[in-house]
């Protein structure tokens, strides 16, 4: 089952390092805004299915005690 979910992500350069981030996953990446609230980071919309995401936050972006809420599954 595909999940969508909206975060800011940080980079270093360009924000087309974000897309080259994401060309090489099976998640679908989108920039909703690209001067977010949240320090002017981009906020940006994942979607795939939930356990890509859930792999993908692990690795790249929380850990474990967070995922729940980066998830959307609680407040």
């Amino acid at each position: 089952m595909k999940n969508s979910i909206q975060l800011d992500l940080t980079y270093e350069e360009t924000i087309q390092e974000l897309f080259d981030v994401f060309d090489k996953t099976d998640i679908e990446f989108e920039v909703l805004e690209e001067n977010g609230p949240g320090g002017g980071w981009p906020v940006c919309q994942l979607t795939a299915e939930v356990e890509v995401l859930e792999k993908w936050l692990l690795e790249n972006y929380c850990d474990k005690d967070d995922l729940d809420y980066h998830m959307g599954r609680e407040d």
